[in-house]
């Protein structure tokens, strides 16, 4: 059904805001959620003297934040290419994180914080992901619950400790809130 008549190929819709978020959404069909299993994937093709790219914004809504807000500690993450998320998973989960590094981990080499191949940073790096672009998005504690399967306590202390990793950040995100609820509007960096 969503062959074209004529390409012969499938063209998907692309929504610029098209989820409830904000983010982008793809239908008719839906492309942008494929799971990354070869079995999915490999049925895409370029057509004969073309290639195929797949490319990622690597967290353009972090960074959109980042700038709107100021907050200096994702300003320097993204200025040295650091990964946000285990930075995040670091400083919140501090004890749990340190005692989870294996001894070649990546994340700790020359201290350039980056993505590590470590399987138990790998499960604590998860919900701070959640936390980093659900919290841009109005996430509560019972969304991060669940969404991760945290239980309440435990949910509510990552998120406390989440407020005092990126304060600035923070403080932004509540005033546009208050702003968006008093104005009943909300508005891009344009205008």
């Amino acid at each position: 059904d969503y062959i074209s008549t004529v390409s012969g190929r499938i063209h998907s819709s692309i929504n610029q805001i098209g989820a409830e978020t904000g983010r982008t959404s793809s239908d008719n069909p839906n492309i942008q959620n494929i799971p990354k299993d070869p079995a999915y994937r490999h049925c895409f093709k370029a057509r004969k003297g073309y290639k195929m790219i797949t490319t990622d914004v690597a967290g353009c809504e972090l960074r959109i934040a980042t700038s709107m807000s100021g907050e200096p500690v994702w300003i320097e993450a993204f200025g040295k290419k650091w990964d946000v998320h285990s930075l995040g998973a670091e400083f919140v989960r501090s004890a749990e994180w340190l005692a989870a590094a294996q001894p070649d981990c990546a994340f700790y080499v020359d201290g350039n914080r980056w993505k590590c191949r470590c399987a138990a940073h790998d499960k604590i790096r998860g919900p701070i992901k959640n936390l980093n672009f659900g919290v841009i998005y109005g996430l509560t504690v019972f969304g991060y619950m669940r969404d991760t399967g945290k239980k309440k306590v435990e949910a509510e202390k990552d998120l406390a400790q989440y407020k005092n990793w990126v304060p600035v950040l923070w403080r932004f995100l509540e005033q546009l809130s208050k702003d968006a609820k008093m104005k009943l509007e909300s508005r891009t960096t344009l205008g």
